[in-house]
């Protein structure tokens, strides 16, 4: 088997499994499909939203990927020629972003396993942190932020999405959600449509108050991106009414520049 019908196969077992079994959401294949060209559907955009955000050039500059996945983020940016590293904590994840980084003349060796919480890097050795939407998932949100800041040189930048828990949807489940309710009334919401309840208790419900809090304690400029939640053609749906109403989108979109130790 070669190595692009080997990183297909590994693909659709690695999301089959995230889609159907862990999310029972009745779309399941058609998203596998999406997944297969994963840098140019998921990768692709976020990279150039980043680079027309800030005018940001990543050519040259030293890339960490905090949790990468199967590497859409990070074989968009490699198309960057920035020196691109990468870690995340799934061994079959991995595997497949190192089959796919021999394909875009990459070093393999430079993507670890790891989690965000312990960065196998030394202080100040990055220009860039990159963390799509990882925060949610890790175990200690605090401790993420504290090593994604560390490793960033100063004046560098760590960039932070994740979605936005005041907003009446959940992502991963593709449900709407009443937020500051308790997690159980979400479960017995998922069980009743006959959904799987395992992932959501491993979910962290992050808003941008709880975040700032945290934040604000840290030696970093912080620069919020919002982008307007749009209403559909012709139609106004409860989550763009919701949005117009409380100011609130689905996503945060977070820039941190690393200060310079006094």
């Amino acid at each position: 088997m070669d190595i692009s019908k080997k990183i297909e196969t590994a693909l659709r077992d690695y999301y089959t499994d995230f889609y159907r079994e862990k999310l029972g959401l009745a779309d399941w294949e058609s998203r596998v499909d999406l997944r297969l060209q994963e840098e140019e559907t998921f990768g692709e955009p976020i990279v150039r939203k980043v680079e027309l955000w800030l005018d940001y050039r990543f050519q040259g500059k030293k890339v960490l990927v905090v949790g990468t996945g199967t590497g859409a983020e990070a074989m968009a940016l490699s198309r960057r020629e920035g020196l691109i590293y990468g870690i995340d904590p799934s061994p079959a994840a991995l595997s497949i972003l190192r089959w796919k980084a021999g394909q875009h003349r990459l070093d393999p060796e430079s993507f670890l396993l790891a989690k965000a919480e312990a960065i196998p890097f030394p202080d100040d050795f990055f220009d860039f942190v990159f963390c799509y939407t990882v925060l949610e998932h890790v175990q200690d949100v605090e401790r993420a932020i504290d090593e994604m800041i560390r490793v960033c040189r100063p004046n560098g930048l760590v960039f932070l999405a994740l979605p936005e828990y005041r907003f009446p949807s959940e992502p991963h489940y593709k449900i709407w959600l009443i937020p500051f309710v308790p997690r159980w009334f979400h479960a017995i919401y998922l069980k009743a449509l006959g959904r799987p309840t395992a992932y959501l208790w491993t979910l962290n419900f992050l808003t941008r108050p709880k975040l700032d809090r945290m934040l604000w304690k840290k030696n970093v400029t912080t620069i919020r991106v919002n982008e307007p939640f749009l209403r559909q053609w012709k139609k106004i749906s409860y989550k763009y009414i919701f949005s117009v109403i409380f100011a609130v989108t689905p996503q945060q979109n977070i820039f941190l520049r690393k200060m310079p130790s006094n």
